[in-house]
């Protein structure tokens, strides 16, 4: 058994274990391959000559202070039916948190796919919560809603991001990827304008509710979201101490830091 970089003729392996695992749909998995999958930072486990575990780790920057911390985001962390409980994604989590510290990162980050691995990457270090609650806003404000081009979005969300202390940050390519990724799924990127300046939202229409992922709004331009979709309101996710837990956060030094995670790749 050993760990480390995947090899070329490994992708095939990888590529169908990451389908079977995530479900996310023919045409997410050619993209994610063919556009963002990252080789040079994807680890693999290995019994007797086969892929038995896999994880990616993305580079991302955390906001603090006057500057950035530099840290890697889990993803697509999974492994075979056949090799799970014997403590395989155990051996690579620690071995991507080795990996990182030669570095010089600061921390790992990942968002569990179900609520019962929280309490499974907890025990492997991934203490620190990114919570998230949903408020209601209510229509009624008023701005100019169009379409958000990918360079205003991946723009106007590095600068929403930059002003909140705590923020994991993704690479602006792998920004450009989340923005067709959100498109490809049947969300709305929308540019918001007043005379109190711009921003962008992130929507998404599920059973019928209307959903804020992520907005740079403030109140009025915010409130003007609902009626754009002829709604009475939608439902907002914001950063929050009490809220749902979205992420987890594993610190390669001691760091005591309120983390702020949304829009993922999840």
């Amino acid at each position: 058994m050993n760990i480390g970089l995947i090899l070329p003729s490994e992708i095939p392996a990888c590529r169908e274990l990451f389908a079977s695992s995530f479900l996310d749909g023919e045409d997410y998995l050619s993209a994610f391959f063919e556009q963002a999958f990252p080789q040079a930072d994807t680890f693999v486990l290995r019994r007797n000559g086969s892929v038995c575990a896999m994880l990616s780790v993305f580079g991302v920057q955390m906001r603090q202070g006057t500057g950035f911390w530099h840290g890697g985001y889990i993803f697509g962390a999974t492994t075979r039916p056949d090799c799970r409980r014997q403590g395989y994604m155990e051996q690579l989590l620690a071995f991507a948190g080795e990996d990182m510290a030669k570095k010089g990162g600061r921390f790992l980050c990942l968002v569990p796919q179900e609520a019962h691995l929280i309490d499974y990457y907890r025990k492997q270090g991934f203490v620190s919560e990114a919570r998230l609650s949903s408020d209601w806003v209510q229509a009624g404000g008023e701005a100019e809603i169009s379409p958000c081009t990918c360079a205003e979005f991946c723009r106007m969300r590095m600068d929403f991001l930059s002003g909140i202390s705590g923020a994991v940050c993704l690479s602006e390519s792998m920004q450009a990827f989340l923005y067709e990724d959100i498109l490809r799924s049947d969300g709305k990127i929308l540019k918001l304008r007043n005379k109190s300046g711009q921003s962008y939202a992130v929507c998404y229409t599920i059973k019928d509710k209307l959903y804020i992922r992520e907005s740079s709004a403030a109140h009025e331009q915010l409130s003007a979201i609902p009626g754009f979709f002829g709604r009475s309101g939608a439902w907002m996710d914001r950063a929050s101490e009490q809220g749902r837990i979205y992420g987890l956060c594993r610190f390669l030094y001691p760091a005591s830091v309120q983390a702020y995670m949304n829009l993922m790749m999840d």
